[in-house]
């Protein structure tokens, strides 16, 4: 029997409290991430090209999520203000991807969005999607993501720190900082 639209969730939300990182550390993972991909979630990640973090800019990530199949997803970095009724939480840095449906037009986004603490870090991941998922795959997607998001803690400021001996900025790319404000028609940007 196929699952009604009462059966779908729109929003799965995955919270999480990073000790040790920083909003720093983070933007430069988002610009550099295929200097680890693998280290992000080992199980389920095999690899990230194709993208500096650039909005505009399409990533090539393969992974699975769970039990399911790896997957070659096509991923491009958006503007918060092209996500209808984004919800937004934590402005002091957004990331906002999506995936471009046949027709061009990205119906679904992840979001993941983050504020500096006294301890690190305070986030919050989102997964949009405009058409709804399934109940079982919103439950994969929060298992997967805080797996993933919670590794940070484990690899990332080792990972950062290395990398800040490389000072070529073709090669180590430079952070992104991506702090978010409210537009006056209720809209999210990124800062200038």
């Amino acid at each position: 029997m196929a699952e009604g639209k009462k059966d779908l969730i729109y929003d799965a939300v995955v919270d999480h409290e990073l000790h040790g990182v920083t909003i720093e550390m983070i933007a430069w993972w988002e610009a550099n991430v295929d200097k680890g991909y693998p280290l992000w979630h080992p199980e389920d990640h095999i690899s990230h090209t194709g993208s500096t973090g650039h909005v505009g800019d399409v990533a090539i990530a393969k992974e699975k999520i769970g039990d399911g199949p790896v997957l070659e997803l096509r991923i491009r970095f958006s503007d918060p203000s092209e996500v209808p009724d984004l919800p937004v939480v934590y402005t002091d840095y957004v990331s906002v991807g999506g995936w471009p449906g046949p027709d061009g037009k990205v119906r679904n986004y992840l979001t993941h969005q983050y504020e500096a603490t006294s301890y690190g870090v305070r986030g919050r991941s989102i997964m949009h999607r405009e058409e709804g998922m399934p109940r079982k795959a919103a439950e994969a997607f929060r298992k997967h993501c805080k797996e993933e998001v919670g590794r940070f803690p484990e690899f990332l400021p080792q990972l950062w720190k290395m990398w800040q001996v490389v000072k070529d900025p073709e090669i180590n790319r430079p952070p992104r900082m991506r702090k978010v404000k409210k537009l006056p028609n209720g809209q999210w940007a990124y800062e200038s």
